[in-house]
This record gives C-alpha cells, structure tokens and sequence, in this order.
C-alpha cells in the first residue's frame, strides 16, 4: 500500500485498520472496518456486533494513530463513524485533520493525474443529537417522513477500482538539437560538460541500477544489512541527479528517478527506524520491569517499532525482508501488554487495599462493641492478605511491602484487643450464668450450691479487663453479686445448723422405744413425748414395793434430765429455741439457747 502519496488502497487500509483494532482492543476481533472516499475526505466505518460493548475514545484513538502513519505524504481529511451491525445510524463519529511530511519535492513533470469525481457528502445534520453507545442496547432510531437513511459509505466511490483517466502534462518546450545550436551559438563550452547534456548519462545509470537492487530485496528476506548501504548510494544517486540541468534531455527521467529513490529511501529509512526502536524494545524486556511507568514505556517503544512495519504493503519490496521482524515485535506487545494487564490488576489490588486500609483504621477507633472490634480486626485481616498476594515480580511489590509495614502492627493490635474483648465478654456471661444458677438454687433452698455458684459469679465479674468494653458493665454487679453471697452464706449456715439439729434429735428421740418426735423451723424446735414413753413410765410407776418405786422414779427423773440435756446441747448448737410438750401436748419446758 503507497501511504507516501497518492491515495491508498481503501480494501488494504481497512485490513490494515483492523489489524491495529486487534492488537489494540481486547474484542478487536469483532470489529470490522470499511473505507471510502467522499470528495476530499476519506470515509472510515467501524462496525461491532451489539454485543461488545466499545471504547470509542481508545478505537478513535488507536485508528488516528494508525491512519497517521499510514497517510504520511500531504493533506488528509478523516472522519471515523461507530455503528452498530445491523443499526442505519452511527452513534457516535469524530473527524481528523493533518499535514503528513511530502515524499519528495518533485518539480512539474509528465505525469499521471488521477481525476475522480465525486458527489457532494455532509453527515453532520445524520448524527444522532444524543447517541447511544452499544453497551445500552441502543434503539434503531425510527425515520420520519423525508428523512434519509445514513449510511456514511453510502455513494462513495471505491478508490480501489474507480476508472482513471490520464491526463498527460506536456513539459517538453526545448528540442535538444536547438539547445545545441544555442550552446554553439552562445559558446558555452562550460553549459556542454555539465551532466548528460552531450555525454553519456552515468547518472541516470546509476540511479536505476539501484532500482534494480531495490527490486531485488522482495524475493530476499535476509536483506536487512543491505539497506543501510543501499539508502546510503541511493541518496548519492539522488544528489547526482540533482546536477542534471533543466535543459538536458535527460532532465524529465532525472526528476522522475529522483523521486522515486527520495520515496524509496524515505521507506527504508521507516524500516530502518522502525527495527532500531524494535532492538531498543527488546533490550529494554530483557530486564524486569521495576514500574507501570516502565511497562507503558515498553509498550509505546513495540508499537512505534510495528506501526511503519504495518503499512508496508504486501506488493512492496520491503514485505518479506520486514514480515520476520513484524511478527517478533507482535509478540513483544503482545507480552507486554498481557504484562501490562497483569500489573494493573496488581495496581488496582494495591490502591483497593490502601481504600480498604482507611475504612479498617476508622472501624478500630470507633469501636464500642465486640462485634465492632471482630470486624475492625477482620478488615485489617483483609488488607494484609490483599497485600501479601502481590508477587514480587511486580511494579506494586516495593509499595505493598512499605504498607505491610505500616498494617501489620495495626493488624496485630486489633487482634489483641479483640481477643481481650472476647475474654472479657466470656468472663462477664460467665458471672451472669453463674449468678443465674444461685437465684435457681436458692429457690430450691439448696443453700450450699447457691454459695457455690455466688462465689464463682463474684469471682468472674472481678476478672473481667478494667480496659475492656464489659468492664462498666461489670461493676455494678460486683455489688449486688456480693451482697447475695452473703445473704447466701447466712441462708447456708442456718441450713446447716437445722439439719445438724435434725440429725441430733434423731440420736436423742430414738431408743429402745421412740421417746419423742420434733419439727425443727429456723425460729423453732418443738419435741414432744411420746406416749409410748409416757406410758412405759405410767407402769413403772405402779409399781407397790416402796424402795422399787422410789429407784424407778429416780431412775425416770434421771432419763428426763439426761434428754432434755440433750435437747438443750441441740438447741444452743443451732441457735433456735426449744419448747418441750408431754404426751398431751401441754407445754411442760421452754429453753433459750445462750449466747
């Protein structure tokens, strides 16, 4: 394809165009590109199923770029339209402009103007006021009446195959033979010896000798060192030719293979650019990238060195020597950009954890509960593992490093203190559950297990941290817990004395026969005789031998005295009154315990 002048091969720049789509576009592959010419603009359509949701800036940036390198010679005007396959209307377009560097400085001469003629085209009134981009599922716009479908190729003339016409510009108005007799006339010996005037033009074969040599770089893909050497005779070539003056009759053919080797030189001198900044890339991927700023830099150095590569067309001389080269820089973007993907997602990990970093900081300080400390804790816990995973092959690694610095500290002291609100809030609930079971026992007047668990409440709630959130809670239960302890205590200790009591009465009513029963409160012990004793005493008492009867009675007042001491012991030991009744239940003895 010619992008030095001339117009191209609108079929070509359109593979060309979506070869830059691919490389540059993640869905590029689904993109297809369309070119014509309306007047003095070229026309570029790019169509995407409705699918894909499109980037226009980055598409319309990656096609400038492209179409500036391929158009290099004199004044271009572009406009770009996105649609979607199968809509009339684009939904968005942008126009371009420049002044590419002119191949050569060619004087008038004889040659073939191409002549096109082409109708007036204006799509500013088409474009949709407020377009809807793909990714919105855009509607077909519905026509109004004299409305015209858009389509911005729609009548343009393919460039490809469009029917020329040639123009031949006459610029022969000396004869060589009057030239001479002018010469002769005017004696101008010094005018006959300037270059192919009377002479043989070794110029000229000079000058297309190196055509020949150009020609045969397209059957030889090895000729890489040749083209420093061959653009360096060619631009000789081309001063010689330049000292051809106007009135020889060689001059025409002179200009002609002048800008020819000015434009095949220009070629060379892309390719030669383009595989130093190739060689500059490589060496500089030699070596792990140290920033994104690096990687982007590489980027930038693989696309410049396969941009001029990508507009050499296919009938050029110049394909087969630059295809090897092409395709190893494809590569090289092709690593670089799938290293650039990688690294951003590492950047992105990195500024995440930084956001995350301050919502965890916030979380700790305001913190009231141990649910809020759990979750302060877990929210460092999740900025530490973001910034642990990133390689140390990566750009974001010296950064993240520096950071785990920083939030590993505070990752540490959220874990403590909400392992220390976890203990305290188990010492707490444990005093709570403790103080439960003493109110249950009690109910139960099971006084020793009460004191137990009393205990064990009072001791829970004086553990709990003084630099915990439980501890206002725990102080007033401290208190209370102890007041019930005492209370329990006392409950305890007049349960035990009743039931010792309980146990000597036992020992002291019971005989050979029941002496007497009893019921024991924590105000009284009531014992009562039983008649069973009162009668065993009724027949001792009748008996008529005077000294009998006056041992027996001795022998019962003892016994009586003997229990009711007994009694007495029982009473003073529990410290409850004791009250004594006769068979009849007529109170007969009533005791104080002392002290």
């Amino acid at each position: 394809m010619e992008v030095a002048s001339g117009q191209p091969d609108l079929e070509l720049l359109a593979s060309k165009l979506e070869e830059h789509l691919r490389a540059e576009i993640s869905s590029g592959e689904f993109y297809k590109v369309k070119c014509a010419a309306k007047n003095d603009r070229l026309m570029t359509l790019i169509q995407h199923p409705q699918s894909i949701s499109a980037d226009t800036d980055k598409i319309f940036a990656v096609l400038e770029e492209a179409l500036k390198s391929l158009l290099t010679g004199g004044e271009h005007r572009v406009e770009l339209f996105c649609r979607v396959d199968g809509t009339k209307l684009p939904y968005s377009k942008t126009k371009l402009s420049w002044t590419g560097v002119e191949t050569s400085d060619i004087a008038e001469v004889e040659v073939e103007a191409e002549v096109i003629s082409t109708p007036n085209f204006s799509t500013d009134d088409l474009i949709s006021p407020t377009p809807s981009p793909p990714e919105s599922s855009p509607e077909e716009p519905k026509e109004e009446p004299g409305d015209e479908v858009f389509d911005p190729l729609a009548d343009a003339p393919d460039l490809t195959s469009y029917p020329k016409s040639k123009n031949k510009l006459p610029l022969k108005t000396l004869i060589v033979g009057g030239v001479l007799l002018m010469i002769a006339a005017l004696g101008g010996g010094y005018a006959v010896t300037r270059p192919c005037v009377l002479s043989q033009c070794q110029e000229i074969q000079t000058a297309q000798q190196l055509q020949a040599n150009f020609q045969q770089l397209k059957g030889n893909p090895q000729a890489q060192a040749e083209l420093a050497s061959l653009k360096a005779e060619m631009e000789l070539a081309i001063t010689s030719l330049q000292t051809i003056p106007s009135w020889s009759s060689r001059h025409q053919q002179a200009q002609q293979l002048q800008a020819d080797l000015s434009t095949r030189v220009k070629k060379i001198n892309l390719v030669l650019k383009a595989f130093q900044t190739g060689k500059q890339a490589a060496q500089t991927a030699k070596n792990p990238s140290s920033s994104l700023k690096q990687l982007q830099n590489r980027q930038r150095l693989w696309r410049q060195a396969i941009t001029p590569l990508e507009a050499i067309s296919p009938k050029s001389e110049l394909y087969k020597l630059v295809q090897p080269k092409l395709f190893s820089y494809r590569q090289g973007l092709q690593t670089v950009n799938q290293q650039l993907l990688a690294e951003e997602k590492w950047q992105k990990k990195l500024t995440d954890a930084k956001a995350v970093a301050i919502v965890a900081e916030q979380r700790q300080n305001s913190a009231k509960t141990l649910p809020e400390v759990q979750k302060a804790r877990s929210t460092w816990q999740v900025v530490v593992n973001a910034l642990i995973s990133i390689p140390r092959n990566s750009a974001a690694y010296s950064e993240a490093q520096q950071l785990l610095d920083e939030y590993k500290p505070k990752l540490a002291n959220a874990r403590v203190k909400a392992t220390k609100e976890l203990l305290a809030s188990k010492t707490y609930n444990q005093a709570v559950s403790a103080a439960n079971s003493a109110k249950a026992y009690e109910k139960q007047n099971q006084w020793s297990a009460a004191v137990a668990n009393w205990n064990q409440a009072v001791s829970a709630v004086k553990r709990v941290a003084s630099d915990s959130f439980y501890y206002r809670q725990a102080q007033p239960l401290l208190e209370s817990y102890t007041k019930s302890l005492k209370q329990a205590e006392q409950q305890l200790n007049i349960y035990t004395r009743i039931q010792q009591a309980r146990t000597d009465l036992v020992k002291t009513c019971s005989n050979n026969i029941r002496i007497c029963t009893y019921t024991v409160t924590q105000q009284a012990i009531a014992v009562r005789i039983t008649p069973e004793y009162a009668r065993a005493i009724s027949v001792n008492s009748n008996i008529t031998d005077t000294q009998s009867y006056r041992n027996n009675v001795n022998t019962i007042t003892n016994h009586l005295q003997i229990v009711q001491k007994a009694l007495e012991v029982i009473s003073d030991n529990a410290g409850i009154p004791l009250t004594i009744y006769d068979h009849l239940g007529n109170q007969t003895y009533v005791h104080k315990p002392r002290g």
